[in-house]
């Protein structure tokens, strides 16, 4: 008779967890559910009208996985947008911008044009190309390099697909390998994502070279030029290499700093230069996209709009002759450094030998001397020492080089990488740039035994 209240009382126990369980679920969801239908929303927009990819292509491959094959989608070419909705529910429409490429509604207000972005990208960027290779080179291992390429392209495990939709190999400046997934070829424009922080890394490099900016200078964001503000002592270096010590939350699932950022804000960098101070500026390395969008903003506050509109296509593309080239800026009318550009996988490939080519194109300084340099030299406290400025490094840890992030590849690898396994490996010693592009699950694709099968076609 005594155990009876005890029951009870677990009873209430369990049904108040699992009250409170569903309660989170339903929250979570009602959280998720308008990040979900942004991204498929904004990623069709784009691939549709940027890529100028048919709306089926996308939906067969980049959104007919889970969770994105929930959505129901529908591409209108009147009024050039793309929505996302779930169940009639979370609806969300991505509009396209000539010029600015696509961007998503937020508080349904009207998308506005950039018409300085749509004259600058309507003057014609000549297309400079990378020379094929002509004549059988006597140091390249065609077999090898047939087969390390083909592996890209293999599918033996059912559970987890590699998803390659395109690689190009270079080597000593020419081109030697090139495949492509049916449905995409070298012409097709692909988003390199988180590749385009690189590209970031490249713009604040040519400001330094035209303007003597200091990035060891404090980072002049109006927002915390308080006195007792002391975020006012993050410099350009601290935001490049990712250790502003900025509070932030690059979790990709449900609602978080990036996800809000990225799906439900109206000006992508406000978010990240509101975001409170966690650690003293270069004490702790932690990878954010907030941080590279703050740093498209100074660069937008610091030229101006005109010229800053200019500047990737003018001061960065042109030269480079990556004619397909286009990113996009958010409702705000700032780049999103971050996340949103796309090129074809040749012009991926000539932003790689801007970098081989230690920031010299065509006899032309781009980048100024030491930049690339500057920009592959470690952030210590970054496990295995794999950032830098806006790329990724394979240097390994301080006097233990072996203990790296891919072990069968030199430590003088350095690279761009994207979501879906995106990434643009340099590697100068080997006279090699070598892009891969795909729709790739995070671990499905082996970059240590890719890049180390491709160096034996050179050895």
């Amino acid at each position: 008779m005594q155990k009876r209240p005890h029951k009870r009382l677990l009873v209430k126990v369990f049904l108040l967890i699992v009250i409170s369980g569903f309660t989170y679920l339903v929250y979570y969801i009602f959280q998720a559910l308008p990040i979900l239908t942004g991204f498929g929303a904004k990623h069709l927009c784009s691939c549709h009208f940027v890529a100028q990819r048919s709306d089926s292509s996308v939906l067969v491959n980049e959104l007919a996985r889970f969770p994105y094959r929930l959505a129901e989608y529908e591409v209108n070419d009147v009024d050039s947008s793309a929505t996302a909705s779930i169940f009639g529910t979370a609806t969300r429409q991505a509009v396209y911008r000539p010029g600015a490429g696509c961007v998503l509604r937020v508080n349904d207000k009207s998308v506005a044009p950039i018409p300085q972005l749509a004259q600058i990208t309507e003057q014609k960027i000549n297309n400079y190309p990378i020379p094929e290779e002509k004549a059988v080179r006597r140091n390249v291992n065609y077999s090898q390099l047939s087969e390390a390429v083909g592996w890209a392209f293999s599918e033996p495990d059912a559970e987890r697909l590699k998803n390659t939709k395109a690689v190009v190999v270079v080597y000593d400046d020419t081109l030697v390998a090139e495949r492509y997934a049916p449905g995409f070829s070298a012409q097709t424009l692909m988003p390199g994502w988180s590749m385009t922080k690189s590209v970031i890394n490249a713009l604040v490099g040519i400001t330094v070279q035209q303007s003597q900016l200091d990035i060891n200078q404090p980072a002049p964001v109006p927002a915390w030029q308080e006195e007792d503000d002391p975020r006012k002592n993050i410099t350009w270096d601290h935001l490049l290499r990712m250790n502003s010590g900025l509070k932030w939350d690059e979790t990709y699932f449900g609602a978080s700093d990036v996800t809000q950022m990225l799906y439900l804000s109206e000006d992508m960098a406000s978010i990240a230069m509101h975001r409170p101070p966690k650690e003293e500026p270069g004490e702790e390395w932690y990878y954010s996209s907030g941080t590279t969008n703050i740093l498209s903003f100074l660069l937008r506050q610091r030229y101006g709009d005109d010229a800053y509109y200019a500047l990737p296509y003018q001061q960065l593309f042109q030269p480079l002759g990556m004619s397909s080239a286009v990113i996009e800026a958010d409702l705000s009318g700032t780049f999103v450094g971050s996340s949103y550009m796309l090129a074809t996988t040749r012009d991926w490939a000539k932003f790689g030998l801007l970098y081989y080519h230690d920031g010299i194109w065509r006899g032309q300084r781009i980048l100024p001397e030491g930049w690339v340099k500057y920009t592959t030299r470690p952030v210590e406290d970054a496990p295995f020492r794999k950032y830098g400025a806006q790329f990724w490094l394979n240097a390994g840890e301080r006097n233990r080089p072996d203990q790296r992030e891919f072990p069968d590849v030199p430590t003088e690898l350095f690279f761009a990488q994207g979501f879906d396994e995106q990434s643009i490996f340099i590697l100068p010693k080997h006279k090699l740039v070598i892009v891969r592009l795909g729709i790739t699950a995070r671990g499905n694709f082996d970059k240590n035994y890719f890049l180390s099968e491709l160096i034996k076609a050179f050895e």
